[in-house]
């Protein structure tokens, strides 16, 4: 067995051993006339050597300490026992590779349009798995599930639906999912008892709540606790949770919440991030982190934002349920002041969303796909999943350990629940699937850093954002 774990892009290549053996030459056959001479009978040969060497399945890691923390350490290298017993039993040597998100996600990008195939597993996102499946990229599922499952690992009675909706494609299943989680807004029970607000409801509440707790604390005239935070660091990062409020207020990537790419070119769907309930959801979404954010949330991440609250710089927190194992998991206040409530109802009636799924899928140019289709089974078990439960994970795709005792040992019942629901309500319809969607990704969130930031007004950018969109739509023919 081995395992290595990469901080660069250099990964050595594994080559399986070749077998090879020597038939014995023919024999002249005697004369017909004649008798054969008598022989010896000579001495019985060793037949050749098999190889057992375990066959070499290499997965691509997103480097997050805790994604596979029931698995492997990602700082040593070390693979548990759980891995260990797999491999043993099946003849497989996983091999993982570990590097930072955005490497992972470049070195991805490029081991499967470039067919190397270094890479027989690799960690997809569900809303840039649409780009890779597109381009046949990655391995269908469907007919592996239907006929090659092993029922020690693999069931799908226990998925939450919305992570087989995100890990499917026009139809096709291309992930399983290992990681996932829904819409929640994460508060400081301590501040919010102690200043007597409300939990919010609606945005209206939650703008008085994120105005009551920013606060100046010790009294030397500078803010020690913002009311809210959330991502608008420029980029990809902060589209899903700033178009997450765009639905609340109504909005739509395209016309007729178009979302899959047969449904655009069928419709000719164009794009409305221009449209009035659009902008209104990103000025919401500026307002909020203008008045009562961090002055640095123009140029804040995720790992920023929830850093700050769990350091008790910030009452909310505000989309991914994932932040609320997180932030008590890293948390310098009390853990338990840490609570999880429903996401606020929008204008339009419909809660603001938040969903995302973090899949594994097999490159189609695997040499090796018969063992990473056990692997992958393996890692997406209900045995692994228990086993991040048992490390207080919360965001797992398997709906009866987020009620379990497992995860009960580490947080109240109560919170659980509201994680669960949140996960039910995940509508990941929220934002297209379609193989451009990365570009689209990034042109959106360079709009929400831009508001946030007061370099252009919502509109502005909007209007920059609906012309680029509609362009690099209509060039790849979705109007012809």
């Amino acid at each position: 067995m081995k395992t290595v774990v990469r901080s660069t892009f250099a990964l050595a290549m594994i080559a399986a051993l070749l077998l090879s053996s020597c038939a014995p030459k023919e024999t002249e056959a005697p004369a017909a006339t004649q008798a054969p001479a008598a022989t010896d009978v000579p001495a019985p040969t060793e037949p050749p050597e098999v190889s057992e060497e375990p066959i070499p399945v290499t997965f691509l890691s997103m480097g997050a300490d805790w994604l596979l923390s029931s698995l492997y350490d990602a700082t040593t290298g070390e693979e548990t026992d759980l891995v260990k017993a797999f491999e043993e039993e099946h003849g497989i040597d996983v091999i993982f590779v570990s590097l930072p998100e955005d490497t992972a996600r470049q070195k991805t990008m490029l081991d499967l349009s470039s067919h190397t195939a270094e890479y027989d597993i690799v960690t997809t996102g569900v809303w840039a798995l649409a780009t890779y499946a597109a381009a046949g990229y990655l391995e269908p599922l469907d007919d592996w599930m239907a006929n090659y499952a092993d029922p020690e690992w693999f069931s799908m009675d226990d998925y939450v639906p919305a992570s087989m909706v995100g890990d499917s494609y026009e139809g096709k299943v291309y992930a399983l999912p290992l990681y996932t989680y829904g819409p929640a807004l994460i508060y400081n029970k301590a501040l919010f008892e102690e200043y007597n607000v409300k939990v919010p409801t609606n945005i209206e509440e939650l703008e008085e709540a994120a105005e009551a707790l920013t606060l100046d604390t010790d009294g030397d005239g500078k803010i020690d606790v913002y009311g809210i935070t959330m991502r608008a660091r420029r980029g990809e990062e902060p589209t899903g949770d700033i178009t997450a409020f765009t639905w609340a207020f109504g909005g739509t990537w395209f016309e007729g919440n178009a979302y899959t790419a047969d449904q655009i070119r069928e419709n000719k769907a164009r794009p409305t991030v221009n449209s009035p309930e659009f902008i209104a959801g990103y000025e919401e979404y500026a307002k909020l982190l203008q008045n009562w954010g961090p002055p640095e949330s123009a140029n804040w991440g995720w790992v920023e934002t929830m850093g700050a609250f769990a350091e008790g710089k910030a009452a909310m927190h505000l989309m991914a349920s994932s932040a609320y194992w997180y932030c008590r998991s890293v948390a310098t206040i009390d853990p338990n002041d840490i609570g999880v409530a429903p996401v606020p109802v929008g204008p339009a009636g419909k809660p603001i969303q938040s969903f995302f799924d973090i899949g594994l899928s097999i490159n189609a140019d695997s040499k090796n796909k018969e063992a990473a289709w056990q692997v992958l089974q393996f890692m997406t078990s209900a045995q692994v999943a228990k086993a991040q439960a048992e490390a207080g994970i919360t965001s797992l795709p398997k709906i009866s350990l987020l009620l379990g005792e497992e995860l009960q040992a580490y947080y109240p019942l109560e919170d659980l629940q509201v994680l669960l629901d949140a996960l039910e309500m995940a509508d990941p319809t929220f934002m297209p699937k379609i193989p451009e969607y990365v570009e689209l990704c990034d042109i959106l969130g360079t709009a929400a850093s831009e508001v946030v930031a007061g370099t252009k007004t919502a509109e502005e950018a909007l209007n920059d954002a609906q012309e680029q969109i509609n362009e690099i739509m209509e060039n790849a023919g979705y109007y012809d």
